[in-house]
């Protein structure tokens, strides 16, 4: 048993135990989610054990450079795919099933690392394009032309190529999914032919405007969500503020911090308190532990349904209709650009990876343009 003797059980995931080399736990059996902040090593190591048909096996998974989190995913994956590789026959009952089942099978899997909204969107389009062609179709017997024949519908009825585009971008990681069942040999989906599209979203807003908005927020009369705006216009992903919890605001100092499990750069970053924040902060029942915007009857995630009835009333006020909430990050981007704001600094500001993504944002406004335009005329002709 020595080998088990460090191993703690993780709650929420059936035979995935955490090798606790350096007895972070040394009183607990099992850890929960809320305990995967306190693993820092470098490299985690977790520990696979499944029985099937009476026989039993482990396998040590290692991890570099990743959060606790996201290793029990991944450990997670592997265990599922163990489990069916052990299952005697597995990989020749798997290679009968229609493409329907085994998507079912491929989304279940996939629910534990995609958020709710997520898997209702490729749910919502396997049923509407893909279902009702090849739904019932062998697995193995789907071929790039089957799939083409979808996008080509879509296109030809009207539809929009990022639909289109959402066809290849589920259909290819399911095939991967295939392929490492041994399943098929092959992606039909890596190479379909799609009409090239501008999928950025341009966002400008006048001064005026962006004042009615700050305003807006500042005044909004509910703390809790007037809270969650002031992060947002400080350039925060919305998935930032809800998951930000009080042991990441550092009032000492001055800073708050963004777990790389919910930062999209997939690195843990630090940013500013502003006095703005630090007032919204105090306006917060002070738990002091757990999330620092909750919901106020289950004290969980605020339902983002919820929130965007709390976002309508704010726009409507700055009478700035149909402004998405994610639409606050290009507004800050736009402005700063607009007002001579390095792509550096921005990209500080936005928690940006690389200094492409910023680039977007140093598009001036036509007014902007022409404003500088003439300018620089009215300097010339003195």
């Amino acid at each position: 048993m020595a080998l088990y003797d460090n191993l703690k059980k993780v709650e929420g995931s059936p035979g995935i135990y955490y090798k606790d080399l350096y007895s972070r736990f040394p009183e607990k059996r099992s850890i929960t989610e809320a305990d995967f902040r306190k693993v820092k090593e470098e490299t985690i190591e977790l520990v696979l054990r499944l029985k099937v048909s009476g026989r039993q096996t482990h396998k040590t998974l290692s991890f570099k450079a990743m959060t606790m989190g996201r290793a029990v995913k991944k450990a997670a994956a592997e265990r599922v795919k163990m489990l069916q590789q052990f299952k005697e026959g597995a990989i020749s009952q798997e290679s009968t099933k229609t493409l329907k089942a085994l998507w079912e099978d491929y989304l279940r899997l996939k629910e534990s690392s995609l958020s709710p909204e997520n898997v209702k969107i490729q749910r919502l389009i396997f049923g509407k394009h893909i279902e009702p062609y090849i739904g019932s179709k062998q697995i193995k017997r789907v071929t790039a032309r089957d799939l083409q024949g979808i996008i080509n519908r879509i296109l030809a009825n009207g539809g929009k190529p990022r639909t289109a585009k959402n066809i290849q971008d589920y259909m290819r990681p399911f095939f991967n999914y295939a392929i490492d069942l041994n399943i098929v040999s092959h992606n039909p989906a890596a190479k379909l032919n799609i009409p090239k599209f501008d999928n950025k979203r341009y966002f400008e807003m006048d001064v005026d405007s962006a004042r009615r908005l700050f305003r807006a927020i500042l005044d909004y009369p509910d703390p809790l969500y007037r809270g969650i705006f002031v992060f947002l216009i400080h350039g925060r992903r919305l998935n930032e503020v809800l998951s930000l919890e009080w042991q990441n605001i550092k009032g000492e100092q001055s800073v708050y911090i963004i777990e790389a499990e919910y930062n999209k750069a997939r690195r843990t970053m630090a940013y500013p308190l502003t006095s703005y924040l630090m007032e919204v902060l105090e306006q917060q029942p002070q738990y002091h532990r757990g999330l620092v915007f909750r919901a106020k009857t289950t004290g969980g995630k605020i339902n983002r349904g919820t929130l965007r009835r709390h976002w309508e009333r704010v726009t409507a006020t700055a009478r700035v209709l149909g402004m998405r909430i994610h639409d606050t990050r290009h507004l800050i981007g736009y402005l700063m650009a607009n007002d001579g704001v390095s792509l550096e600094a921005i990209g500080k500001v936005l928690g940006h990876n690389n200094a492409t993504t910023t680039a977007r944002y140093s598009t001036l406004s036509l007014k902007t343009a022409e404003a500088v335009t003439d300018r620089l005329l009215r300097k010339i002709g003195e």
